[in-house]
């Protein structure tokens, strides 16, 4: 059986309607009502995947942080955090603010929305 992600807010408001008088009343059925909920709440949450940006999900980003990476031959723009700046189609990174234009992306560097797992904070 293949695992797959579930919404465990969803899951545990169905489980919720099915908390009845009725359940309640067998001592059975209110127990294992009892330990799924418990089991739901218990589950631990996964990580959206942190996949580089599109161009356009950057361009709509104004004043957002991301978290920007080198691809090209020369390191000149990351790894390390930046603000979009979608006006001037560039993202400005914390090293001496320089520029870096959304023309090179995808050729030179990438962003993420968030720090990548293993990088360094």
């Amino acid at each position: 059986m293949a695992v797959r992600p579930i919404d465990g807010a969803e899951l545990l408001g169905i489980e919720r309607l099915l908390d009845t008088d009725v359940v309640r009343k067998s001592k059975t059925a209110s127990w294992l009502l009892d330990q799924v909920l418990h089991d739901i709440q218990a589950m631990p949450t996964l990580t959206p995947p942190n996949e580089p940006l599109t161009i356009e999900q950057l361009r709509e980003m104004d004043g957002e942080p991301v978290w920007i990476v080198d691809i090209g031959p020369h390191k000149w723009y990351g790894p390390g955090w930046a603000i979009v700046e979608r006006d001037n189609c560039l993202v400005r990174t914390a090293k001496n603010w320089s520029p870096v234009f959304f023309e090179r992306y995808g050729e030179q560097w990438l962003a993420y929305r968030r720090l990548p797992e293993g990088e360094d904070k």
